[in-house]
């Protein structure tokens, strides 16, 4: 199960929130800790950044698009002690290019 909640600011900047919880079989053999179970709750907290490929671009023929998250483990393979050591933070970067974007109408 999963819940989000984004919001874009100017076409620019956009925060996003999630909160998530997994659950399943008990399979010891497949997850590790004493549960043997891959139930897991936490959250995402993400920022994007989109400095051009909007309307008011300079740049009409490429997008780019930044962002950070951080993932947050309340628990993890059904185990609460010990499910921040699986927090992550990722980091990425897209961009992508459509040469031909001048040849539609705008």
């Amino acid at each position: 199960m999963r819940a989000d909640l984004s919001y874009s600011y100017a076409d620019t900047w956009t925060p996003s929130v999630q909160v998530f919880r997994t659950f399943g079989s008990r399979d010891p053999a497949i997850f590790a800790g004493p549960g043997g179970k891959p139930d897991s709750d936490g959250y995402v907290i993400e920022l994007a950044y989109v400095p051009f490929g909007k309307t008011r671009s300079p740049s009409f023929i490429s997008n780019l698009r930044l962002a950070a998250q951080w993932i947050g483990y309340t628990r993890f393979d059904g185990e609460r002690r010990g499910a921040s050591a699986n927090n992550t933070l990722f980091l990425s970067a897209r961009m992508a290019f459509a040469p031909f974007s001048g040849l539609v109408a705008r």
